[in-house]
């Protein structure tokens, strides 16, 4: 998902008393493809989750950090 052009993810179980919303701080160039990858450690908090474009970290702002423990997928 990309919201204003900036790349992000949704982990929801019930929006929005229960969800994660992680956007990038800045947007794609526009007009140019990228390779974006975007990471969830399973912790259930909107920390876990990473984001890279075109292999390069990207700063990134939660937007909702509200997923409940029960909801968390289980990566172990």
């Amino acid at each position: 998902m990309a919201r204003n052009g900036r790349p992000g993810t949704h982990i929801i179980s019930k929006w929005e008393e229960d969800a994660l919303k992680v956007v990038a701080n800045e947007p794609l160039k526009a007009g140019q493809w990228s390779h974006v990858l975007v990471t969830y450690d399973g912790s259930g908090k909107a920390s876990g989750v990473k984001v890279f474009v075109n292999g390069q970290p990207q700063g990134v702002r939660a937007l909702k950090d509200q997923l409940k423990a029960r909801s968390a997928p289980a990566c172990r």
